[in-house]
């Protein structure tokens, strides 16, 4: 019995001195990364070329990796950089454990879900760097790219949506990807502000009568015009397994007219492209469509924290973001690359998860109930 005591005592110690072990790196580079916070440019690549070992960027876009290779070729960096692409669902339970297990093989992060990230960055396995190039943003959840998501239909058919609460009245099917998609929460989330529940009732009146709205709410007994909007909308809706496939297979090319929402780059540029043969119901009344986030942060796992800081602000270039992104509806945050960013803006619900943390766990049990 002694010796399974000493074997348990040993075992626990050994635990507790790889446990010292990772909090003393996670401290460390949580140091370096504050220290470096007003570091030039020209800094960071001397110290990012100093470092060695590879560097890898979990993603849930397939474009990283081909991004982090440009990103080693511009600067002549040392070891392998590479983009590992993760299933948008199983995206951060995959990161924290890697993270949780003290694993080195994750140096930063590109992904969507401002819910998810803020859990991470609150629990300290994810660390916030906002670059310094000229122009970038600045945030607690550093963003570097606009991602629009926009209603859509072949350009053959006549229908025009101009108000919001057409896409409940239509005839035609509106495909919406429910399931499987949680940015889209934060969408239908969002529309529960007091900001877009009093666009979209004044939206309601413009289209049925004044005071109409109001009654409307009443009588269905929502919380606002959200609520009322979420209720009709994700009832009329059709799910589908893609928004991809939307794009491609619903929309473009429908024998019956058809509208679905989906990213615009989903639609191929060219002049056999896909882009040209629709049309986009961006000037609604109530709302334009949906502009969510691409986040990147630094693994607080990370042997190459300098390598990481530069890695964000070539993002933030428009060397950066064209490399990673190229077609229509990708916009960066930064002011100086795309500098008419708000007018673009205008009108589209803007991802933010602080103003629905208070009511984010009721908004997604009811949301599920629709799927």
């Amino acid at each position: 019995m002694k010796k399974f005591g000493i074997v348990a005592v040993c075992l626990l110690l050994i635990g507790l001195i790889a446990g010292c072990g990772q909090q003393k790196k996670a401290d460390d580079v949580l140091s370096v990364i504050n220290n470096a916070k007003d570091t030039s440019i020209e800094q960071l690549i001397e110290r990012a070329k100093a470092e060695t070992g590879d560097f890898t960027v979990y993603s849930t876009s397939s474009k990283t990796d081909k991004t982090v290779k440009a990103f080693f070729a511009k600067y002549g960096l040392q070891g392998t950089g590479s983009g590992v692409k993760q299933n948008e669902k199983d995206f951060y339970s995959a990161i924290e454990k890697l993270i949780d297990g003290g694993s080195a093989e994750i140096d930063a992060v590109v992904t969507q879900n401002g819910a998810s990230l803020s859990v991470e960055l609150g629990a300290g396995n994810l660390i916030n760097y906002n670059p310094v190039v000229p122009g970038a943003a600045k945030s607690d959840m550093y963003a570097f790219m606009y991602y629009f998501k926009e209603f859509a239909m072949d350009k053959k058919f006549d229908e025009q949506i101009t108000n919001v609460w057409d896409l409940i009245d239509t005839s035609s099917a509106v495909y919406y990807r429910k399931a499987g998609e949680p940015i889209n929460q934060l969408f239908m989330a969002a529309l529960t502000t007091d900001a877009w529940a009093q666009k979209l009732s004044a939206a309601y009146d413009e289209k049925y009568g004044a005071g109409t709205c109001d009654s409307a709410v009443a009588a269905g007994n929502f919380k606002n015009a959200g609520y009322l909007f979420i209720d009709g909308f994700l009832k009329k809706a059709t799910d589908y397994e893609s928004e991809g496939k939307i794009a491609s297979k619903i929309v473009v090319d429908a024998e019956k007219p058809v509208i679905g929402f989906s990213p615009v780059t989903k639609y191929s540029t060219g002049a056999e492209g896909t882009y040209n043969k629709v049309k986009f119901f961006n000037k609604m009344k109530g709302f334009n469509g949906y502009a969510y986030k691409f986040y990147t942060q630094i693994a607080k796992t990370t042997d190459r924290p300098y390598t990481a800081m530069l890695f964000i602000n070539y993002l933030s270039t428009a060397e950066g973001i064209a490399t990673y992104q190229e077609g229509n509806g990708v916009y960066s945050t930064n002011s100086m690359v795309q500098q008419d960013i708000d007018s673009l803006l205008d009108g589209f619900v803007l991802e933010n998860y602080t103003d629905v943390k208070s009511d984010w766990a009721s908004i997604v049990k009811l949301l599920e109930g629709y799927n």
